[in-house]
């Protein structure tokens, strides 16, 4: 088979480097070259790729400034202790205007010289960034109507020819949508991050569970008047970080084309990955650049093999787009790890030959047999699906047995010898806390989001927190594992109020603990203090629920004692953050604290 032709069309950048004192280290070019580079690594010399490499100083270019710093590289397993290697990152949310300019062979810029004479293509990869101006539109429309050739020749297939890497809105992005939806939905592939369908104000959680996540996108998906437009295309695919993805597949062959049976909807997770679940946490690790990149190329890697193969069937461009999903995801954590590198010298030469020495792990081959990346479909209105039950068909009992005896590494996600299938189950780990259910799942990455962003940001008035449960249920151990598996340091000092008799003790440990040396002369902003109060519900002598009102001062005031306005933390711009949780003792579950409806419970 004759060498594939792929045309790059998109927006470009100057990807600006500064380092942590603003001080200069590296200018690049991006968006649609950085695009270009990437490909010719990734997808060989099965390919001619045709694209603009450099870009010329009269064109009006928008510079994306990235501050870097170093990171401890993360570890496979998520453990952040492991410091022995640093890589640069850039911080998260780089302040930058829109780019002005797309270029694309298909359309050369009027003041760009292109020595490209070919006018068919074999495939198209389009990156659309820009402002939705005049002159845009203009271009746009021209790369669009110049799709027919391309589109000519796979008239024998179903395969698509089109990938189109939205980097905007959907609502932004109308002008190049409309132009596709009208002669190419059925030819195209639109990748569109979860981040910016929420900026849309789309109401899809956010490292809550991968069950809740996928049902409020198709929830927004089938009802959400902003989503038409995506709905019209046969394949749409979320990515969701670098951890997962979506893929709603719209099937020529059902009857009704608008209907919901006519679409299928497949998840596909890391169901292992690192610390709470969470691959990348930007606001902790930084960010680097090319995630989506490597993702959307991934999947034309894998369209290019079955072209290759000469396979156009539904079937087999389903299972060809999975693969290459799962290869994205893979790819994508390679290279978040990698970073930049550890050099600052090198970063330049890292992003301008990204298939050089910086990622050579991310260009290499990668087998789907031993890919631990799952997947699989979304039901529809089934509110208490989970990925637990689906996979195991509700053989829990003897899936909790097997993970007694073998472990849970051994019977979830890998090759079992008493099993014909994997089970494919998320995989959270709180520290030395491991969940696999979702009702658990969701409660406690609620409580844990609630004080990781106690703890980075500052508050008025301390976090604080109640939880319940008999005595003996692990209380205490969950809240400890929630507060280690946060990376930062957090002092957790415990207060057991069946132990105390007064008020006037209860003054004293608090006092005492506002008063320590270790952590009251701490100027380490890292260093945070967690006050975990068990049996806060038990009686103050005989008064039911006596100590409740000792606490309001604490959970309103504590920012405002003498002691705290005093300490170095403050006087440094340091402030540390306080949490408070209380255990009940004596009520099981917040109807029980209340003490309401204690009739009905005496009855049951």
């Amino acid at each position: 088979m004759s060498k594939i032709d792929i045309a790059i069309a998109g927006s470009i950048v100057k990807d600006v480097f500064i380092d942590e004192h603003d001080r200069h280290v590296s200018t690049t070019d991006g968006g649609a070259c950085f695009i270009a580079r990437v490909a010719k690594g990734l997808l060989g010399e099965s390919v001619n790729i045709h694209s603009y490499g450099k870009i010329s100083e009269d064109l009006p270019v928008e510079e994306i400034t990235r501050k870097i710093k170093l990171f401890p590289q993360s570890t496979e397993d998520g453990n952040r202790d492991n410091r022995s290697r640093k890589i640069f990152r850039h911080l998260n949310q780089p302040k930058t205007a829109l780019p002005e300019c797309i270029v694309s062979p298909l359309s050369p810029h009027p003041t760009i010289a292109h020595n490209d004479e070919k006018k068919r293509y074999d495939f198209v990869i389009i990156e659309d960034s820009c402002r939705s101006n005049y002159d845009q539109k203009g271009v746009i429309n021209e790369i669009v109507n110049k799709l027919e050739s391309v589109i000519e020749n796979s008239s024998h297939d179903s395969i698509p020819r089109v990938v189109v890497k939205l980097k905007r809105s959907i609502r932004e992005n109308n002008i190049l949508l409309e132009a596709l939806e009208e002669n190419y939905s059925k030819k195209s592939i639109i990748i569109i991050e979860a981040d910016l369908l929420r900026l849309e104000g789309l109401s899809i959680s956010k490292d809550i569970s991968w069950e809740r996540t996928a049902q409020d996108f198709l929830m927004e998906w089938y009802n959400n008047s902003g989503m038409k437009c995506l709905r019209s295309f046969s394949h749409v695919i979320v990515q969701f970080g670098i951890t997962g993805a979506i893929y709603i597949y719209k099937s020529d062959s059902a009857n009704v084309v608008k209907s919901i049976s006519s679409r299928v909807h497949q998840l596909y997770f890391d169901p292992i990955a690192p610390r709470t679940g969470v691959f990348r946490d930007p606001d902790y690790d930084g960010d680097v650049i090319g995630s989506q990149t490597f993702f959307s190329l991934s999947i034309v890697k894998e369209i290019i093999n079955l072209m290759s193969r000469q396979l156009g069937d539904e079937t087999s461009i389903m299972n060809a787009i999975g693969v290459g999903i799962k290869k994205g995801i893979r790819r994508c954590q390679i290279n978040y790890t990698e970073g930049y590198g550890g050099e600052i010298n090198n970063i330049k030469s890292c992003l301008e030959d990204p298939c050089g020495k910086c990622k050579p792990n991310a260009f290499v081959d990668i087998d789907i047999e031993t890919l631990k990346i799952a997947n699989g479909r979304v039901p529809i209105g089934i509110l208490s699906w989970s990925l637990l039950n689906q996979t195991s068909e509700y053989q829990l009992l003897d899936i909790a047995r097997d993970i007694v005896i073998d472990g849970i590494d051994k019977v979830l996600n890998n090759p079992a010898p008493n099993r014909d299938r994997i089970l494919w189950v998320p995989v959270v780990r709180f520290s030395d806390l491991t969940v696999i259910d979702r009702r658990e799942l969701e409660g406690y990455r609620t409580i844990y989001r609630l004080m990781a962003k106690a703890i980075i940001s500052e508050p008025d008035t301390p976090l604080s927190i109640a939880v319940f449960g008999p005595p003996g249920s692990g209380k205490s151990f969950v809240v400890r594992q929630l507060a280690e598996s946060i990376p930062t340091e957090i002092d957790v000092r415990e207060i057991n109020l069946s132990q105390l008799e007064s008020f006037e003790e209860l003054k004293e440990k608090i006092e005492g603990i506002k008063k320590d040396d270790y952590w009251i002369e701490s100027t380490d902003r890292d260093r945070q203090l967690l006050v975990f109060v068990d049996e806060f519900d038990s009686n103050l002598k005989e008064q039911e629920l006596g100590w409740l009102k000792y606490f309001l001062a604490y959970m309103e005031d504590w920012y405002r004692t003498p002691e705290w306005k005093s300490s170095p933390r403050k006087n440094g711009n340091s402030p540390g953050n306080i949490i408070f949780v209380f255990a009940g003792g004596t009520s099981r579950n917040y109807l029980d604290f209340t003490r309401e409806d204690t009739s009905l419970n005496e009855q049951m």
